[in-house]
């Protein structure tokens, strides 16, 4: 019979929690489920703008448009994720045309806010030799959706960048703020992050930034990055 998941009530209790601790009451909170039910539970108690996480459009493009309208009706921002029908988008031209394709049916057929979509290009692990395009290519996607599809935000969690450098805390977080240096002003302005972790890009010792470089750009004065 498996093991009952009080997800629904769960969650609107947790909201509710959130609005009586005035340290927490009024902010942005961003709730997570995959029941559309359970979110509209959270977004009932919430007492300030809730940001929602997140569809896609692997859940075909009316159940896209149903969950969608539902959070518009909450004033909820959105995160839409760079999924398509067939799966996660890992080439630029892939994150761009789903993303755009995202955007064109919420504002088209929603009237949707831009300013309440916020796009998750899908940062995926550098590490290997497949991966070596990875975090440029994410960095890419976002100047172009940026350009294309005005006024919408972009977020990033960064730990999966350095996912196989898991124990070499110091060069992960030197990774990502090397990686930042580059993705904010393409137009990252939302990051999933330890606050006050990651170190100055000007701080880093020379070499481990120049080594960081050459992995997030995927280039290098010899070839051999």
């Amino acid at each position: 019979e498996g093991i009952p998941v009080a997800g629904k009530d769960a969650l609107a209790r947790f909201v509710r929690l959130c609005a009586q601790d005035e340290r927490i009451a009024g902010r942005p909170l961003m709730l997570t489920s995959c029941e559309w039910d359970t979110i509209e539970a959270g977004l009932r108690e919430a007492s300030g703008k809730c940001i929602v996480n997140g569809i896609c459009l692997m859940l075909g493009e009316e159940e896209f448009l149903r969950v969608a309208q539902g959070c518009q009706s909450y004033g909820a921002a959105l995160v839409v994720l760079a999924i398509g029908e067939q799966g996660q988008a890992d080439s630029y031209e892939e994150k761009v045309r789903v993303c755009q394709r995202s955007y064109r049916l919420l504002r088209s057929r929603l009237d949707f806010p831009p300013q309440d979509i916020i796009f998750d290009c899908q940062l995926t692990p550098l590490g290997s030799p497949d991966e070596a395009a990875n975090a440029i290519t994410f960095i890419n996607a976002v100047a172009e959706l940026r350009r294309t599809c005005p006024h919408v935000s972009f977020i990033a969690g960064i730990g999966n960048l350095s996912m196989h450098l898991r124990g070499l805390d110091g060069l992960r977080d030197a990774l990502h703020s090397v990686f930042l240096r580059h993705a904010v002003p393409k137009g990252l302005n939302m990051v999933i992050a330890e606050v006050g972790s990651l170190p100055r890009y000007e701080d880093l010792d020379a070499e481990i930034r120049n080594l960081c470089e050459e992995l997030v750009l995927n280039r290098s004065a010899d070839g051999e990055h």
